[in-house]
This record gives structure tokens, sequence and C-alpha cells, in this order.
């Protein structure tokens, strides 16, 4: 769970740069299993969305365009995602790191 702030500490994008490294792979085993995945948060409207975004995006479903952009097209696909500034600035923080353009 992430508190909401207005900056980060030290150590912080590497603690969550972590635990989204295990979300992934929690998410890619069961997918890889065949099974439908859920990803989900108390109001559905800020950390459930945007880890959502940021798991599909590294696939290619965003274009593989950076943050702005998928944000503001998850937001006309899922018009109740309104993200907290928290779980904003991180991911933001964190895009390139997860969201990689494939070489051609």
């Amino acid at each position: 769970n992430l508190v909401d702030m207005n900056s980060f500490s030290s150590g912080y994008l590497s603690f969550n740069r972590n635990m989204f490294m295990s979300a992934f792979s929690f998410l890619d085993e069961y997918k890889d299993k065949g099974y439908r995945l859920l990803i989900h948060c108390n109001q559905g409207e800020s950390r459930a969305p945007t880890l959502g975004m940021l798991y599909v995006a590294r696939f290619g479903a965003f274009n593989y365009v950076d943050f702005n952009a998928s944000k503001y097209k998850l937001r006309s696909l899922y018009p109740s995602y309104n993200p907290k500034q928290n779980i904003y600035m991180t991911v933001k923080s964190l895009w390139s790191d997860f969201v990689i353009v494939p070489l051609v």
C-alpha cells in the first residue's frame, strides 16, 4: 500500500521498483498458466488501475508511449481513473524502467 506524500525518501523508488517487479513476476506466473488476472484496490480509481496500466504497457498495450499519453488513454477507457499523488509520481518516475520500446 503506497502512502500519499509530496516527495520521495531515500531508497523509496528502489523499494517500489522491487515491489513492482515482484508483483509483475506474480502476475506473469499466473498469466502464463492461463489464469485470468484481476488487480484490485479499495476504490478502483487509483492504485489498481495505475498498476494495471503499467503491467499491460510492458506488453505494448499503449504502443510504448510515455506515461502521460498512457494515462490519458486509460482515462478515456476507464473514466473513473483518478490516480492519487503518490502512485502517480511513483509510476511516472519508474515508467521507463518497465515500459521499454522493443528494438526492431
